[in-house]
């Protein structure tokens, strides 16, 4: 299909920058012109960031177009600093140059790391990348006069992306989409400092929640949760279009060979707030290693991601445990991780899911795009309705004898899916039938405003 029409999509983490929060933004760019919808992403120059990945670039139309700016934000100063510091002479290279892996820009100490955290929740509301708006607002402006855009689209977070696309549906009177990944003043991870930062993240959220024409929310809870909070609004203001995997991606990847070895994987970044749920998972792993010979022998666990320290220290606490951790691997590395091992483990912080907002997992659904058993310890909730619907096992972190025999049933091949077990659960993730749902609402945005205006 001829793509007629042009989104703008704004969304401040971008490849090359790595990880699972660009994915959602890659691959709505990558396949929302076979409904009809031509994307232009706005982001970014090089910034400081854990991880690069230059290769997710090739994964896009060479159609799609690519606005970088320049901003004012932190850890664009700390890429500059950086650089100043490896070679004075070095030119300011092209984002396409980068090998996949960690960046080292970030590699400060964990003290510097929080100071850095501190001072970002303290001195800026949203976020820190408030400091893009200078450079994002005219550049989107500019491009909806010269390219023709038809619509808006801001994903957050980064939260100030949300501000950013208010301002300029306002500005341009375009239709605004805002594509809410994680929640807002509802993130349990990131509590307000003060009572004034509530009440300005508070301000800033309804603005741009009541300026968007639709609100897509990653979950039915989120979108729950959000109503509740803004029950003036039609209900059909907000809609959910979970996250998901590219089904291309897996039927061309070879899976990474285990040499006949019994191998559960994590993917994905473990911080220090995953560690009492790893706790729990290693001491079930050393049960099973007492009672059972041959698994201790033939199982090994694959880390594929970046380690907080609390995490390789907690590691190192179980010696029964042959842990081998590999760092930060590009996407597609990745996924032949995934491909193959022979379970996959999903760590969610214990929160109470009565008072925080459980969310999603971005590496969740390609676990399930793998197609291998899934053992999640963590809360009830929207996560754990998708692990039981794709023949998975959902434990609390109490539940320390039920996680063994898990365990167990799994390694001696009880329970294992086949490879079509539970395919239209899988299939309803694949990433171009998401697109497909956003191309659908970015429609009716369209045909909405259209006919207002008319």
């Amino acid at each position: 299909m001829i793509a007629e029409k042009k989104v703008l999509i704004i969304a401040n983490d971008f490849p090359p920058i790595g990880g699972a929060g660009v994915q959602r933004s890659l691959y709505f760019a990558k396949y929302l012109q076979q409904f009809g919808w031509l994307p232009v992403v706005l982001t970014v120059k090089d910034v400081a960031f854990p991880a690069k990945d230059p290769t997710l670039l090739d994964e896009l139309p060479a159609e799609v177009e690519i606005l970088r700016t320049a901003t004012w934000e932190l850890r664009r100063l700390a890429w500059q600093l950086e650089l100043v510091r490896s070679d004075p002479r070095m030119p300011l290279a092209p984002s396409r140059a980068l090998k996949p892996g960690p960046a080292g820009a970030t590699a400060s100490s964990p003290r510097i790391r929080e100071l850095g955290r501190a001072l970002k929740r303290w001195c800026f509301v949203p976020d820190d990348r408030l400091l893009w708006a200078p450079f994002a607002v005219p550049k989107a402006l500019q491009a909806i006069k010269q390219l023709g855009i038809s619509a808006v689209f801001a994903t957050i977070p980064c939260y100030s992306s949300g501000v950013i696309g208010e301002i300029v549906s306002r500005r341009s009177g375009l239709p605004f989409l805002l594509d809410m990944r994680d929640p807002w003043t509802q993130d349990p991870y990131l509590p307000s400092p003060t009572r004034l930062h509530a009440w300005l993240n508070s301000r800033l959220e309804r603005k741009a929640i009541c300026r968007a024409k639709r609100i897509v929310v990653i979950s039915d809870e989120m979108r729950k949760r959000l109503r509740a909070a803004y029950p003036a609004m039609s209900t059909d203001k907000f809609v959910t279009i979970t996250n998901g995997y590219d089904q291309n991606e897996f039927s061309t990847v070879v899976p990474r060979d285990a040499n006949g070895r019994f191998v559960v994987a994590y993917s994905g970044s473990l911080y220090a707030h995953h560690r009492a749920a790893l706790r729990v998972f290693c001491a079930a792993w050393c049960q099973l290693c007492e009672r059972d010979a041959d698994f201790e022998r033939e199982s090994e666990l694959w880390l594929v991601g970046r380690c907080d320290p609390e995490i390789r220290e907690e590691l190192g606490s179980w010696p029964r445990l042959k842990a081998k951790v590999f760092g930060y691997r590009s996407h597609r590395e990745a996924l032949t991780y995934l491909a193959g091992a022979s379970a996959l483990l999903l760590l969610i912080k214990n929160l109470d899911p009565e008072h925080d907002l459980v969310t999603i997992p971005g590496k969740l659904f390609e676990y399930v795009g793998a197609n291998s058993p899934i053992l999640m310890i963590g809360p009830e909730g929207d996560a754990a309705d998708i692990v039981r619907s794709t023949n998975g096992r959902v434990h609390r972190e109490g539940e320390l004898d039920q996680i063994v025999e898990s365990l167990s049933e799994i390694y001696r091949g009880r329970g294992v899916p086949s490879r079509t077990a539970h395919a239209d659960n899988r299939d309803i993730y694949d990433r171009k039938r998401l697109a497909g749902c956003l191309a659908r609402q970015l429609d009716e945005l369209v045909a909405s405003d259209n006919s207002v205006t008319a």
